[in-house]
């Protein structure tokens, strides 16, 4: 019954999640929200005194669960170059394979000896920690950061020579029109 309220909200939540990455300007706030409202009710599981409060509180950590994936995903696929993201793709799915065989090693650690609840008091709080540092500490990245990273290491298209431009001013033109404030090197 608990595990179905966690996967009957975590699969919405991906979809509704992964929608609004793709519509909202600040994804690290949307990022924060996400984890807190899961992180928040993994650590209310401690102090549930119900059958239902606990089946809530695990429903919104797969609130959590679900929407954090499609959103870092979105993150990462601006941050990194289209040949990079493979990687770091995996990488991600590496942690969170990892991260639930931690928590399942923390919880037949901690529970025999203080009980099942305090896992959940031990994971949910450095979560919580760590998602505002993240949201304190790293930029909001600029959306097709990663693809014009691309195109400025590989060459851009020479779009511009049709115009008569030599290769440096097409570059130039072509980050100017791709928004591109790092690419001074290439006015240079």
């Amino acid at each position: 019954d608990i595990a179905v309220a966690f996967w009957m909200v975590g699969l919405p939540a991906s979809f509704l999640v992964g929608c609004l990455a793709d519509v909202m300007e600040n994804r690290s706030l949307l990022f924060l929200i996400v984890i807190l409202i899961g992180e928040g009710a993994c650590l209310g599981t401690y102090f549930i005194t119900t059958y239902r409060q606990l089946y809530w509180c695990r429903a919104m950590t797969g609130f959590s669960v679900g929407g954090a994936l499609p959103l870092i995903y979105s993150v990462l696929g601006d941050y990194y170059e289209p040949r990079e993201r493979g990687w770091v793709s995996g990488a991600i799915s590496m942690g969170c394979g990892i991260g639930i065989s931690i928590g399942q090693i923390v919880a037949g650690m901690l529970g025999p000896s203080f009980g099942w609840r305090v896992p959940f008091l031990v994971v949910s709080v450095p979560a919580m920690v760590c998602s505002l540092a993240v949201w304190l500490c790293i930029p909001e990245v600029e959306r097709g950061a990663g693809e014009k990273q691309s195109l400025i290491r590989e060459g851009l298209p020479r779009l511009g020579n049709d115009e008569g431009l030599d290769d440096k001013q097409a570059e130039v033109e072509m980050a100017e029109t791709m928004g591109d404030k790092g690419s001074e090197d290439a006015k240079g």
